[in-house]
């Protein structure tokens, strides 16, 4: 994330880092937000929420605008756990039971 906080640091003050403890509140935001075509949304809201919320923690790093207006993620991607993850999940998600399979992405 080197690359993320010399971004900020060089923005004078425009960017500023979204604190941890607001970051649940923005996941929330996004949830509701993306896909921009809400037909695409076939997921729980609180599945969508976690999920965005997940990725802010783990992977990627919110910033907002002085106002707090805005929210702009930036990510500095450590692949090999990105990837590991990947396949993980295309290991596991075929062997859930249905119900839990439901929750988790919808119908």
């Amino acid at each position: 994330m080197g690359r993320v906080r010399k971004v900020v640091d060089q923005s004078n003050g425009h960017l500023q880092f979204i604190p941890l403890r607001e970051l649940w509140a923005v996941s929330g935001v996004l949830a509701d937000t993306f896909p921009l075509d809400r037909s695409l949304a076939t997921a729980p809201r609180w599945s969508r929420q976690a999920s965005h919320w997940t990725r802010l923690v783990l992977v990627d790093r919110a910033c907002t605008n002085r106002e707090g207006s805005a929210v702009v993620t930036f990510s500095d991607t450590p692949w090999l756990p990105a990837v590991a993850a990947a396949l993980v999940a295309a290991l596991v998600a075929p062997r859930l039971p249905p119900w839990i399979r439901r929750i988790l992405f919808g119908d």
